[in-house]
């Protein structure tokens, strides 16, 4: 299952390098789903506090080219696709952590396999102060992406997207529900701050394409 996943980690520096240029068209496919290549949407633009973490063991400010956002406690699919993909851009050399919740089964995946982590507790999708903590990581790190993964993580990353309005954000999609007769899911995915959406699987992008999501 892993080396399904990691099969297609070359195709990150590509989608990065998209996102930066600002290019019409995506580089590639990204494989979230072992077995399965995903596609990336592009949506045009217009126009109390304790990190723990383990990317800088000499107390040195290092740059982070990529921050995943992932809100969950418990661990599902979604958070070992999380894993390999920080697994998998450290093999690469892709300076890069990921923002979790404390005392979650990630953050403890994280300080077992020596993984760069910050935690910051995050109580729901309009929790501004959990973004204020997370845009001052992205300041001091040179933040250039932000990888929100599910749904409570996009919405945060949203509120970090306005307090650092140069970095660029990629949502990563894994549910096929229609995002049609839902307000506030509209707001979230047709939102000109994302960049970005990577599909796990066809089925989700079609759905995406059906309800108007460029």
């Amino acid at each position: 299952m892993k080396a399904a996943y990691l099969r297609h980690l070359h195709l990150l520096p590509k989608l990065i390098h998209a996102i930066n240029t600002g290019l019409e068209n995506s580089a590639g496919a990204v494989a979230i789903r072992p077995g399965g290549i995903g596609s990336i949407r592009r949506i045009p633009r217009k126009g109390g506090l304790s990190f723990t973490h383990y990317l800088n063991r000499a107390h040195a400010v290092m740059t982070i080219n990529v921050l995943h956002i992932d809100a969950q406690y418990g661990w599902r699919g979604g958070q070992q696709q999380v894993a390999y993909l920080l697994e998998g851009m450290h093999r690469l050399g892709w300076p890069t952590a990921l923002v979790c919740q404390p005392e979650s089964d990630l953050r403890h995946y994280c300080g077992t396999h020596s993984l760069p982590c910050h935690t910051v507790r995050m109580h729901n999708e309009l929790d501004l102060v959990a973004a204020m903590r997370i845009a001052r990581i992205c300041r001091a790190a040179g933040v250039q992406v932000i990888h929100a993964h599910a749904a409570h993580a996009h919405s945060i990353a949203l509120w970090v997207t306005l307090m650092c309005p140069q970095i660029k954000f990629v949502s990563t999609r894994r549910v096929d529900f229609s995002i049609r007769n839902s307000v506030l899911s509209r707001l979230k995915y047709r939102n000109r701050r994302v960049d970005r959406i990577v599909c796990i699987s066809d089925l989700v992008r079609r759905v995406l394409l059906a309800d108007g999501i460029p």
